[in-house]
């Protein structure tokens, strides 16, 4: 198996109970790495106003 970025399978964030906004952005930073609000917003095609409403890492709901 290569270690590539190709061959890593990432965890789909709504099956977690989070918002597509913040898995379409989890996915944008791990591809492109850290990025300004405007960057992060164009990167995958998202209205810049959505950006700041996708919840922060570690705030989804609680664990059962």
């Amino acid at each position: 198996m290569s270690d590539s970025w190709e061959s890593i399978t990432l965890p789909v964030l709504t099956r977690a109970g989070l918002p597509v906004d913040a898995d379409l952005l989890y996915r944008a930073l791990l591809l492109y790495g850290p990025l300004t609000e405007t960057l992060l917003a164009r990167r995958p095609g998202m209205p810049q106003a959505r950006v700041p409403a996708a919840p922060p890492p570690g705030t989804g709901p609680p664990r059962r």
